[in-house]
């Protein structure tokens, strides 16, 4: 399957994706993966990215990873002053937190004690990326910090608190601007998830749209974009490309157009190559396998169940 993105078919849509910037966290790559499940775009660049350059890529939103630093740091990692310049909402995780506090005014100091693990946070105040929380209820959290945020800057309010007193979560809604001291992306915290949809959807905007299926390139044909998609994903290459139709997909979220094609003949000729952060498992079925798994009604996922019965119903007739 390759898809048409609404706006040109590209991949860094302006308006519609969102730009990390690594400060060095382990895990800065299971936040890009965590984006993408919710079906937004993103990619991942160096903290010292300019910003000019992100001005003219126009991400939707901006996520300040985690890092081993302090903010104090002699060497410690830091972005140019500017990019709290540009007018796109911005979440600090962990160490990310602890850089928009200092940015912005406010102060960060070592922690009584370091908070490494399971941890449980209370929500104070239930907005922001904690709307929909009750107020005093308690989160289990992912931890992995040094530092703390003694003082808030101006216009930001505690959204959470952990331990002693510790500000766990903040938020300056009229500047778009919010912090986790936990790790919303780690399994961990129980509802992470939820806290990232709340910026990526609602906060940034962004239409959960995207797919990791194949995304047309500019001035590239829906077959063209398959075939390459099918030697990316799989590594194979195939003899016979019989196209199942075009379908819009999300239409009243300014969705895109997808191409669905019936791949015969298929051969392995290289390694999997995506590089889309993808985890996947390539399964060799005979069609008789597959239209099992699709009759019990195996497949969570409702647009690979309707291609895979589209693809079905094309090789029951024989082309």
């Amino acid at each position: 399957m390759s898809s048409e993105a609404g706006a040109g078919g590209l991949r860094r849509r302006p308006g519609g994706w969102i730009l990390i910037l690594d400060f060095g966290s382990q895990y800065t790559q299971l936040i890009a993966r965590r984006i993408r499940e919710l079906r937004v775009y993103c990619e991942i660049h160096p903290f010292s990215l300019d910003p000019d350059v992100i001005r003219e890529w126009a991400p939707a939103g901006i996520v300040l990873s985690g890092g081993p630093s302090s903010v104090y740091d002699e060497d410690a990692p830091h972005p140019a002053p500017e990019l709290l310049d540009l007018p796109v909402p911005i979440l600090g995780i962990c160490y990310g937190m602890q850089l928009l506090a200092h940015f912005e005014s406010g102060a960060v100091e070592p922690a009584r004690a370091r908070e490494y693990g399971r941890a449980r946070v209370t929500v104070t105040e239930p907005v922001g990326l904690l709307a929909g929380f009750e107020d005093g209820e308690e989160l289990d959290v992912w931890m992995s910090h040094g530092d703390r945020v003694r003082s808030l800057p101006h216009g930001y309010t505690a959204y959470a608190v952990s331990g002693e007193d510790t500000v766990a979560a903040i938020g300056n809604p009229e500047t778009r601007r919010f912090g986790l001291q936990f790790h919303p992306e780690v399994a961990h915290t129980r509802y992470g998830q939820r806290m990232l949809v709340r910026f990526l959807h609602e906060i940034a905007g962004i239409a959960p749209t995207w797919t990791p299926a194949g995304i047309i390139e500019e001035g590239e044909s829906p077959l063209a974009a398959a075939q390459r998609e099918l030697l990316e994903e799989t590594g194979c290459q195939a003899r016979g490309w019989q196209p199942l139709g075009a379908y819009v997909l999300a239409g009243n979220m300014r969705g895109g157009l997808a191409h669905l094609f019936l791949a015969t003949e298929c051969r392995q000729v290289a390694a999997p190559n995506s590089g889309d952060l993808e985890e996947q498992q390539i399964l060799w079925l005979a069609p008789q396998e597959v239209e099992a798994i699709w009759r019990r009604g195996e497949l969570a996922q409702l647009g690979s169940a309707a291609a895979i019965g589209l693809a079905l119903a094309r090789l029951r007739v024989g082309g």
